[in-house]
Parts: structure tokens; C-alpha cells; sequence
């Protein structure tokens, strides 16, 4: 076998077990307090989303929270950012170590069930 290629699969080789031990645990939301339905919305049967973006720190607390999109706009964005500055996580870990992750996101729904505010919220 001529010697470059016998090079070649030799880096092959070195650069899969170099992926080998990086492991990637997304974070896990662990907490989350109440989502509070703005009053007025309320008793005016409007329903909306938010979508947002935020930072989850290495120690599993949000920072960095905003708006990317919302309907109605502006309806029910300060609920959506205090609702989401609420959440705790486990955070992401690479190999075993903490990490930071920006620009989660996640869609805040609030509809009226029965008269009771709910939230569908998903990680993108």
C-alpha cells in the first residue's frame, strides 16, 4: 500500500476516536414557575404566542432573554420574558463539563382553556 494512503487512513482513524469522547447532553429544564395571563388579554378572550431566544448559563439559570416574534405584537411579550426568566436547567454538558448555550429557543402560547391560561413551550 502506497504511503499516502496508508497517511490517509491513519488521520481518518485518529480524527474518529478524537470525536469518540465528546459527548453533547443538551440542557433539561427542570423548573419553571408560573405562566401569569395578562389580565386584560384575558377578559378580552385574546390569545397569542412569543416566540423567544435566550441564554442558558453554565450554572442552568437564563439570562439574556428576548423577543423574536410575537402575535399579537407586544400583547404578551413582558409575560413570555418573566414567565421564561423563571426556568432553571440542568445544564448542557460537553464531556461532562457545564456549559453555556445562546440563542435557545422557545414558543410561548397562551390560549384559553376552560377559562384558565396554558403555555406550549418547545426547545428549537
Amino acid at each position: 500500500m502506497p504511503a499516502y494512503k496508508r497517511a490517509i487512513q491513519l488521520i481518518a482513524i485518529l480524527l474518529l476516536l478524537a470525536s469518540c469522547g465528546t459527548s453533547v447532553v443538551p440542557p433539561i429544564l427542570l423548573e419553571s414557575g408560573r405562566l401569569v395571563y395578562p389580565p386584560d388579554s384575558r377578559d378580552a378572550n385574546v390569545e397569542g404566542s412569543v416566540l423567544v431566544a435566550y441564554t442558558v448559563n453554565e450554572d442552568g439559570e437564563v439570562s439574556n432573554v428576548r423577543v423574536l416574534s410575537s402575535t399579537p405584537t407586544g400583547v404578551f411579550d413582558e409575560a413570555a420574558i418573566d414567565f421564561v426568566r423563571t426556568w432553571l436547567f440542568q445544564p448542557q454538558k460537553r464531556s461532562g463539563v457545564p456549559e453555556p448555550v445562546e440563542n435557545v429557543q422557545s414558543r410561548i402560547s397562551f390560549t384559553l382553556e376552560d377559562g384558565e391560561a396554558s403555555y406550549l413551550e418547545f426547545i428549537e
